[in-house]
């Protein structure tokens, strides 16, 4: 035989759904030109047809491999669906027209949907649960029975061919989709994670972050975008309209909370053609192509509310997670697992982290409202239940302080300081380094995140090791800043970075945003 199937645990979608207790398809291919296949037949021929398998064809090679494909009442085939492993290549050939669409490599598993509209005469071929590929003016007969396994092969084909969540349907089907298993932003399933399919790299590092955070499958949104860091207003336009089609095409719009814009991705948007450069994520808290603030529907001034879709009232948390290299990206992933992890105090129970609160120094009226909130709240109840040590600067603590130039032990430094941080600055290595923000209004904090030896804060913050920092790209309003006391009470009752970070900001839109693993939930001393 050239081929033989086997129902494998091992060759399981490991997003299957939970209800669905059974195995996957194994096809075994070996040198010959034989088939095997599994055959069902509707009770009625679908129009449209749509159908989905999840297939991980890593190991299939030399040559090509049929894996499905459909009948009609006479049994002429009405199309069929190749895996050519020499061109990395999905193939969904039907009335003598083949749909061709490349497969992304580091992914293992993908989702592929065909759809055959008999009486509009048009055909389509979707990958991970994106449209690659169309075509009208198609003649077919109505199929009546389909087929999975090997139809047919290239003689020296070898290796397994995983399949599994095959699906027919009259309509769109989408991706294996998981549903979360709270309200809450902590879970994996309540984010989408954007990453640029015509970046190898990209790829790489959405994989890993899939396999760090166990994000589902579908939740990985693969969109044909230019990898530079800044787009004008239609590249935006259409970003944000391929988000939201991908949420609604994949039964994601009302679970996904967040989106998290992933390795060379673009980050800024030049909306009006002279400047400002937005925020990409930072605009994306609404589906607003237009730039422009709104109000954070969550009040937690007083009590730190958890965000939820209701809450949210459409808005959605945001982050970005690029670097000037895919290394350096996948070390951010890294270090906010290792923090995870990690204990933050000592034998004796003591903080091994310090928070560094650096106020602004020059008092205005409208920034001295500012200051004093800052340096009341060290001084306060709340802060002393994060049981970490607060280092302020000037005469604002117990033991007034010289300005500091240079910071030991910071697990977090909050600041609004000069436009770069001071030479020397992160020089020492100690400490486990969390969350870095510099709340400068005037100046863009994080011009760039591709290039960190522009010696602003938040590329100095990561070539320090940080895990996480905040910056904008373009200066923004002081009733814009974001509060100190409700981002470290938030993370103080082990709310997510992306959530401590929300919660603190009173106005969306207005430019910041966080740059690093919204995930990271740091336990912080009892």
């Amino acid at each position: 035989m050239a081929a033989t199937l086997i129902q494998s645990d091992d060759a399981s979608f490991p997003d299957r759904p939970s209800h669905n207790t059974g195995t996957g398809l194994r096809v075994t291919l070996s040198e010959n030109t034989n088939g095997s296949y599994l055959e069902y037949q509707p009770d009625s021929a679908p129009d449209p047809l749509h159908v989905r398998v999840m297939i991980a064809p890593d190991q299939v090679s030399d040559g090509h491999v049929t894996f499905m494909d459909g009948l009609d009442n006479t049994d002429a085939e009405t199309f069929h669906i190749t895996f050519d492993a020499d061109l990395n290549q999905i193939q969904f050939t039907v009335d003598s027209t083949t749909l061709t669409a490349t497969r992304p490599t580091a992914l293992a598993w993908h989702a592929i949907e065909i759809t055959i509209d008999h009486t509009a005469g048009t055909v389509a071929l979707d990958i991970n649960g994106v449209n690659l590929a169309s075509q009208s003016s198609i003649s077919v007969n109505p199929t009546t029975t389909l087929r999975l396994g090997c139809l047919g092969k290239h003689n020296d084909t070898t290796g397994t061919l995983d399949l599994d969540e095959w699906l027919i349907a009259d309509q769109a089907i989408g991706t294996v989709s998981i549903t979360p298993t709270t309200p809450y932003a902590n879970d994996p399933a309540a984010w989408l994670v954007v990453y640029n399919t015509q970046s190898s790299d990209s790829i790489t590092w959405a994989e890993y972050y899939r396999q760090a955070r166990g994000i589902p499958y579908a939740n990985l949104c693969g969109l044909n975008l230019p990898t530079t860091e800044t787009i004008n207003a239609s590249a935006f336009a259409s970003l944000t309209q391929q988000i939201q089609t991908y949420l609604q095409n994949n039964n994601l719009e009302n679970t996904v909370l967040g989106i998290l814009m992933g390795y060379n991705v673009p980050g800024y948007a030049n909306i009006t053609g002279i400047g400002p450069i937005e925020s990409i994520p930072a605009l994306l808290h609404t589906t607003s192509t237009v730039a422009g603030t709104t109000a954070n529907p969550i009040d937690a001034s007083t009590t730190i509310i958890r965000p939820t879709a209701d809450l949210l009232n459409g808005k959605r948390l945001t982050a970005r997670l690029d670097a000037p290299t895919l290394a350096d990206a996948i070390a951010m992933i890294d270090r906010a697992v290792a923090l995870e992890a990690t204990d933050l105090t000592n034998a004796s129970g003591a903080s091994e982290v310090t928070l560094w609160l650096d106020p602004y120094t020059t008092a205005s009226e409208l920034t001295t409202p500012h200051i004093n909130a800052m340096t009341n709240w060290s001084q306060s109840l709340s802060a002393q239940q994060l049981r970490i040590p607060i280092e302020v600067t000037e005469a604002t603590d117990s033991e007034p302080n010289p300005d500091f130039a240079q910071i030991s032990h910071d697990g977090f430094y909050w600041g609004w300081s000069n436009a770069s941080p001071p030479a020397g600055f992160f020089a020492s290595t100690t400490g486990q380094r969390i969350f870095a923000f510099d709340l400068h209004t005037l100046d863009t904090t994080a011009p760039t995140l591709r290039d960190w030896s522009t010696g602003r804060w938040v590329g100095a913050a990561f070539t320090a090791g940080y895990a996480a920092a905040a910056g904008t790209s373009r200066n923004y309003s002081l009733s814009s800043l974001p509060q100190a006391t409700i981002f470290f009470a938030a993370m103080r009752s082990d709310l997510t970075l992306a959530e401590s970070f929300f919660l603190a900001c009173p106005i969306l839109r207005d430019g910041l945003f966080i740059v690093g693993d919204p995930l990271t939930t740091i336990s912080l001393p009892r």
